[in-house]
């Protein structure tokens, strides 16, 4: 005799396996949907970390001691160490610069005047533009930027919509031949 509504093993499980795929495709699904939102969120944060490792080396201790200055004999002439290597006073912006070791990330650094002396750039009709000619230059034309790509991979940034990157600003003092200057220490980071 035939039953009458039976279709096998597998068929009568069929309408419970049916709710059970189900929920295990919405679990997956929310699963990779978070996995994939905390692996951004853990990206911008060491992006972050790395932005602050920059300023860290950058700013030191707020002082900067002049673009390139050296220690001087009493007669003076620059000291050499042992290998011939002329000695630079510590916290002078090229040695700032030399001390950043961030390598994943993309960044260009500099000092400003543009927001603590903004009345040398109103007459000019000059803007705080991140892409202008934002950065401060003595009186020898040594510009204080410190970058690890070229200029022109900076500027391919403003061709793009949204160009994902970080801009921090750190106030500090330039001592520039004994004139302290106000001055903010601009640390922009892409990638």
């Amino acid at each position: 005799m035939l039953n009458k509504g039976y279709i096998g093993s597998i068929g009568d499980d069929l309408p419970s396996l049916i709710p059970l795929l189900f929920a295990l495709l919405i679990f997956f699904s929310v699963f990779s949907f978070t996995l994939n939102l905390f692996n951004e969120k853990k990206a911008l944060f060491e992006r972050e970390f790395e932005l602050m490792r920059i300023a860290d080396s950058m700013k030191y201790d707020g002082y900067i001691n002049g673009f390139e200055e050296y220690l001087l004999d009493s007669y003076g002439n620059p000291l050499e160490d042992s290998y011939g290597n002329i000695i630079l006073l510590p916290n002078t912006f090229t040695s700032l610069c030399g001390s950043v070791s961030v390598t994943r990330t993309k960044f260009r650094a500099g000092l400003t005047n543009h927001l603590t002396a903004p009345e040398l750039y109103l007459n000019e009709g000059i803007k705080f533009d991140l892409f202008g000619d934002i950065f401060y230059s003595d009186e020898l034309g040594n510009e204080f930027v410190c970058s690890n790509t070229s200029f022109d991979d900076f500027e391919s940034l403003k061709s793009k919509k949204s160009p994902n990157m970080i801009v921090r600003l750190y106030p500090v003092v330039l001592d520039e031949k004994k004139v302290i200057k106000p001055m903010h220490l601009v640390v922009v980071s892409w990638q």
